[in-house]
């Protein structure tokens, strides 16, 4: 056993592509959303030039002492953005409140029921030579508005080249622009530095604000060298990725101007609904139809080109409306606004639904529309808060309903309405004037109906999908035109065109060793005759009835015998449960399930019926991880449509719970090639996030590992993430975590394993170096630690799901289970390959959604069919279905051990959430306390149950 590079490079790289593609399988013509971009003209030696740019607000002090330093370009002081006429604006005034106070405003300590700042941290995106002492205090999306107007209203400085063209710049909307010129040399004044004094009218606030702009060129590079690079097939030189960088901000300037951003280089059209109609998903949410562009180095060699990734993209938004409107959609909150009055179950609906998740509102009782952000709710209403107001030299005192009948002629339907904090200056606003601002994404998860309908929405065929992509693909063009003229390229407006191939499947292998046919990535099982691989034995367990429905009885009944039967056919030797009872609720379902415990010994399973609106009892069963037998649960609803197939999938889990095989699948390599047996561990990790906005739960670790021949047996090791990690998807504590797998592994084999495969989930591509510095060399001093001289080989595949690359037919319907990508779209230099491994329903359904795998370290020199090889098979072990999966095994149990962790400590939080604030308090970290986090989320490796697949 020897580990290539050892030790481990301080900075380890991934390997570098030696072969253009694996070579087993049948070959197919496959389509996929990228677009090459190639130079129309190779004589044209195209300079990118990158501007320092910083937009200061006049009045912030930052900077004060660097403006001083600069030279001013005075003549540069006119007005940018929409202008008013001096008529119109004193038509606004004459519109407004009248002199004195502003209407409700109050000092802090009158304020009312108040959060504080909720503002949101800045996007973490990495851009080349940002200034680090600068301190952005407007969003990207104003300064691209105000760096737009700058260019329009002075359009002399930027056609000042010896060419007469002029200069078409761009804007990240943070500090960085970025032009192109060709032959031609930049006006003198761009050179900078050089401050410019900027007027720009903001139509959100309804006034001017003055801006410095200080200007200075730090760099420029020879576009010729990125692309002279790419066919050597290394990694990209940091001139390199500086100049990709620009190219990317240069090409989606455009949309990200014109459009909302949810996420980067994703836009969306939100009231134009340019890109398709937006759809309903329930409690004041719709999903919003965009798109997804982004530009990608890819080919092998000779064919390495630039591309332009295109793709559809949905997104949930709140809906415009008004903001009482959206309040009453929320679910259970229509009794709560049905009042004149306010009562605490409304107030409280109002702090968690739009001051902690940051919704923002718009006002437009002045005749103009400005926004603001809820900071709180007040104790007063608009009949009680009240200010004073100057007239004819006389104050009065007036109420907040009283300033909006006498000025705006609006008379209040609520007055008795809390009024709402807004702004920083905490003024007092009715309700019932505030609307949702549009173009504001949803924050946090959306609920379990809105989730389904949001996928069954958004779900297209792919000949649909393809359709759609092309012409996104042309409107987006459109906004690229002058950009891509500037830097000399083209794209091409067919989508790219290639050879995939479609290896077998394993060999699945049942009880009796039947050896089913695999048919689009599906088996089929005799119902009345075939068994489970390795049938447990349903001989303790019991039934508990929740439902409060009427024939529940019978139903359950009839369920317990069907149960029987089928587990019998599948050779799990069933014996009558020992005992099975109904508790109507409400009933103290955690002490009911401790005196179980307690009284039933040898329980095994405990199987739990619930109804479909029933959202307390599955948490509160779940989060019991301290008892001696599984649970199972089954909804009223599904027992009453009960058949063969719903009994299959319900035995299928009970079996994997109570430490039983369905099937396992045997890889198709010769002997000598076949990674597998019992000296081998396959590794699955993942690291499951808190909502945004979620200030104090931790990020969950998950990680499992194989312990069988097959690879079917997991043990599991969970984690609460150090909350100076919270955010990253890098994992601190995995020397441990694999450490006790390992011990695990020894356990139930008398063998540590020669060879570890890792199948890592949740990184990004920027994030490589890191996993492999951090977590690679933390799992060999693991190895270390067992003895020095164990070093197993060990294979690191990072897996993706979160892209935007679809694979297409020409005769459509989704592409095959087995269907690998890896070449024209892959990387030039990094081992990576696209695998379909599952089959959806292509004419009615969605469009699949290959995994993206990419080799990260192997010590075993693997080949290329190898790993592709192994990684399908690894998508065939799934103990819950007779199909394949889309990504490998390990990586969905390591998804449902997080999950489940995640469960757990949602309902301890809920069921004694004073206890933990207090204890939050207490730490000082604005964080849970890491003991109390540790009771919760750790796997007790000593309690027999730890080792069962409770989760799965």
């Amino acid at each position: 056993m020897v580990w290539i590079s050892d030790p481990l490079d301080e900075n380890p790289n991934p390997p570098i592509r030696q072969v253009a593609s694996g070579s087993l399988g049948r070959r197919v013509t496959l389509f996929s959303n990228y677009y090459k971009v190639v130079p129309f003209d190779v004589t044209k030696n195209v300079t990118l030039h990158h501007f320092d740019v910083k937009i200061l607000d006049a009045k912030k002090s930052d900077g004060s002492d660097e403006l001083e330093k600069i030279t001013p370009y005075e003549a540069v002081a006119a007005t940018a953005g929409p202008q008013k006429s001096n008529a119109e604006k004193k038509k606004k005034r004459r519109m407004g409140r009248p002199k004195g106070p502003k209407p409700g405003k109050e000092p802090p300590s009158q304020a009312g029921i108040d959060l504080g700042d909720m503002s949101s941290a800045l996007d973490n995106v990495a851009t080349p030579h940002m200034n680090s002492s600068y301190k952005r205090h407007i969003s990207k999306a104003l300064g691209r508005k105000i760096f737009s107007g700058f260019i329009k209203e002075h359009p002399e400085i930027f056609e000042a080249t010896n060419d007469g063209k002029g200069l078409l710049m761009t804007f990240d909307g943070i500090c960085n622009a970025y032009c192109a010129t060709s032959g031609t040399a930049i006006p003198q004044i761009l050179k900078g530095p050089i401050r410019f004094k900027l007027k720009f009218y903001d139509e959100t606030l309804n006034r001017e604000k003055e801006y410095h702009i200080v200007w200075k060129l730090v760099g420029k590079s020879l576009l010729k060298e990125l692309l002279q690079h790419l066919p050597k097939c290394q990694p990209l030189t940091h001139q390199c990725q500086d100049i990709f960088h620009m190219l990317q901000v240069m090409l989606n300037y455009e949309h990200a101007r014109k459009y909302a951003t949810s996420s980067l280089n994703n836009f969306f059209s939100h009231k134009e609904e340019r890109f398709g109609q937006n759809f309903q998903i329930g409690h004041g949410k719709e999903g919003v139809i965009g798109f997804h562009s982004s530009l990608r180095p890819c080919g092998w060699k000779d064919a390495s080109c630039l591309m332009l990734n295109i793709d559809v993209a949905h997104r949930p938004f709140l809906e415009c409306k008004s903001l009482l409107k959206y309040l009453r959609s929320q679910p259970s909150a229509q009794e709560y606004f049905k009042n004149e009055e306010l009562g605490p179950e409304a107030i409280g609906l109002i702090l968690d639904k739009i001051v902690k998740e940051q919704i923002k509102i718009s006002t437009k009782h002045g005749g103009y529309t400005r926004q603001y952000k809820v900071v709180g709710v007040s104790d007063k209403t608009s009949m009680t808060c009240t200010f004073d107001v100057t007239k004819d030299g006389e104050v009065e005192t007036i109420t907040v309903a009283e300033y909006f009948e006498r000025t705006y002629g609006t008379t209040l339907k609520y007055p008795r309405m809390n009024c709402l904090l807004v702004g920083n200056k905490k003024s007092h606003m009715p309700i019932e004037m505030c609307d949702i601002v549009a173009n504001q994404r949803v924050r946090g998860r959306l609920g379990q109906d809105e989730s389904r309908e949001f996928i069954k929405r958004s779900a297209q065929p792919p000949q649909q999908r393809k359709k759609q992509i092309s012409e996104i693909f042309d409107k987006s063009c459109e906004d690229k035109v002058q950009v891509l003229a500037s830097l000399g390229l083209e794209v091409d407006h067919n989508m790219v065109k290639f050879e995939g191939r479609v290896i077998e499947p394993p060999v699945v292998e049942l009880g009796k060793k039947l050896q089913p046919k695999i048919e689009r990535g599906e088996w089929k099982i005799n119902l009345y005759r075939d068994a489970f691989k390795q049938p447990a034995k349903l001989d303790h367990w019991a039934i508990i009835n929740f439902s409060t429905a009427k024939d529940a009885d019978e139903i359950i009944n009839e369920f317990k015998k069907m149960m029987m039967d089928k587990a019998r056919n599948f050779g799990m030797d069933p014996k009558c449960p020992r005992f099975v009872k109904s508790e109507p609720l409400p009933c103290n379902v955690g002490d009911l399930l401790e005196k179980i415990n307690k009284d039933c010994k040898g329980l095994r399973l405990l199987v739990f019926v619930i109804d479909d609106g029933d959202k307390r009892t599955y948490p509160t069963v779940k989060a019991k991880n301290r008892l001696n037998f599984v649970t199972q649960c089954a909804h009223y609803s599904t027992l009453v449509k009960l058949d063969g197939t719903i009994m299959l999938n319900l035995l299928l889990k009970i079996n994997v719970k109570l430490g039983g095989v369905s099937h396992v699948a045997l890889p198709r390599q010769p002997d000598h090639e076949r990674v597998g047996g019992n000296k081998v561990m396959v590794m699955g990790a993942d690291v499951n996030h808190p909502d945004p906005g979620d200030k104090l739960s931790p990020s969950i670790v998950a990680v499992v590992a194989s312990v069988d021949v097959h690879a079917c047996k997991y043990v599991r090791e969970v984690r609460h993430q150090n909350r100076e990690h919270k955010g990253r998807d890098i994992i601190t504590d995995m020397k441990e975590i694999t450490k006790n797998l390992l011990e695990q592994f020894w356990r139930q084999n008398k063998i540590l394993p020669e060879k570890i495969m890792m199948f890592r989930d949740g990184v990004s591509e920027t994030q490589f170096s890191q996993v492999l510095a951090s977590e690679l060399r933390a799992m060999r001093e693991a190895c270390t630690s067992i003895s020095t001289d164990y070093k197993p080989s060990m294979t690191f595949l990072c897996v993706q799901k979160k892209h935007h690359t679809r694979l297409f037919l020409e005769k459509g319907g989704n592409v095959e289970a087995g269907t690998v990508a890896d070449t024209t779209i892959t990387s030039p230099w990094l081992m990576d390959f696209y695998l379909n491994s599952h089959t959806g329903d292509g004419l009615r359904g969605s469009t699949n959604r290959p995994a993206h795998y990419t080799v990260l370290w192997d010590d075993s020199d693997m080949s290329f069919d190898q790993i592709q090889r192994q990684s399908f098979s690894q998508c065939h072990n799934y103990a819950r279905c007779f199909r394949s999966t889309s990504i490998p095994t390990a990586v969905y149990y390591a998804h449902h051990a997080a999950f489940k962790a995640k469960v757990l400590l949602d309902e301890a939080i809920l069921t004694d959430g004073h206890k933990w604030l207090a204890a939050a308090e207490k730490s000082g970290k604005d964080s849970y306390p890491d003991e109390e986090l540790d009771k919760v989320v750790r796997v007790d490796i000593s309690m027999e149950t730890s080792r069962r697949m409770d989760y799965v």
